[in-house]
């Protein structure tokens, strides 16, 4: 029993010593992460950046623009881009991941307009990716997605996302330009 009381000891000070040293260092927590949750710590980082670049969106510009796949060719929206499949440097608001995590990594009700342009067919998992882009959305929010070659194949497979999704008024424009409301 002793040994234990000790082992115990001996990693409370240890814990200790290092939320002292993390909180010198300028953190103003002290990050906390279960053994194997590396992908929870991933999702918060994500969730931290996002939250960082809308509240600069609003202050800036007044509404919160998303680039699913995004390069930089949408002016001042946060690009979500997993940067795989293409080598891609200086691209400005970037958030590395994927449009599938949308929903995971921003806020409910916070971004006012999501686009997407030229997304190669297989690419994107339009059904998870409408779901996130559904809760991400606010209210009135409207999404814009203009596949890669505009496939008749691919346009009915996001329009059959946006609906399943919960959208209203899916549509097309130009005949390849997918576009839907969130109600």
């Amino acid at each position: 029993m002793a040994v234990d009381r000790e082992r115990r000891d001996a990693q409370i000070t240890s814990n200790t010593l290092l939320d002292v040293f993390i909180t010198f260092a300028g953190l103003r927590f002290i990050p906390r992460m279960p053994a194997g949750s590396a992908v929870g710590g991933e999702v918060a980082a994500l969730r931290e950046e996002a939250w960082q670049l809308v509240r600069q969106a609003r202050q800036s510009q007044g509404r919160v623009v998303v680039n699913l796949g995004g390069t930089g060719e949408v002016p001042g929206a946060i690009n979500v881009n997993p940067l795989k499949d293409q080598q891609v440097r200086s691209i400005p608001n970037l958030l590395r991941s994927t449009a599938e995590r949308i929903g995971e990594i921003f806020q409910r009700g916070s971004v006012d307009r999501i686009v997407s342009n030229n997304i190669v067919y297989g690419q994107v998992n339009w059904m998870a990716a409408a779901k996130g882009a559904f809760s991400a959305l606010r209210s009135g929010g409207e999404i814009s997605i203009a596949p890669y070659a505009g496939s008749p194949q691919h346009i009915k497979e996001i329009i059959a996302a946006l609906r399943a999704a919960g959208f209203r008024d899916v549509g097309l424009k130009f005949g390849k330009i997918v576009t839907a409301i969130k109600p």
